[in-house]
């Protein structure tokens, strides 16, 4: 009987000790994972942002390039070229857009006569 009673405090401690020791590691496990997620989070948005940007400021050349096509009633590909070299600089890999002109214009006349003719009947208001 004289060991059961030094028995129960020790086993009261152990018993205390174990509930905090498991109790501290919820909180610092769910604490982690709020700042991990924080730090993703601003990560993430950082990296969109940058992608956003990107995206807009190529969007940008590509409305330019597609103004000037439109405006012109026929566009030499050397014009296109001169034009489109200083909009396109060190996107060579990314935007091959003279290249793919130049073919296509020569080898169909027939956008250009299109072209140069009276618009489509769709965008002038005429019924066909």
């Amino acid at each position: 009987m004289a060991a059961s009673r030094r028995l129960w405090p020790i086993l009261a401690a152990a018993c205390l000790g174990l509930a905090v020791a498991i109790s501290s590691w919820f909180a610092v496990s769910a604490w982690e994972e709020r700042l991990a997620k924080a730090q993703f989070n601003d990560v993430a948005g950082d990296y969109a942002s940058a992608l956003q940007n990107g995206l807009d400021e190529d969007l940008g050349k590509l409305v330019a390039m597609r103004a000037f096509y439109d405006s012109s009633v026929v566009v030499d590909p050397d014009e296109f070229d001169l034009f489109t070299s200083r909009i396109l600089e060190g996107h060579d890999s990314k935007l091959p857009m003279s290249s793919g002109l130049r073919s296509n214009r020569a080898s169909s006349s027939s956008t250009t006569s299109h072209r140069s003719s009276s618009p489509p009947a769709a965008l002038s208001g005429s019924k066909p």
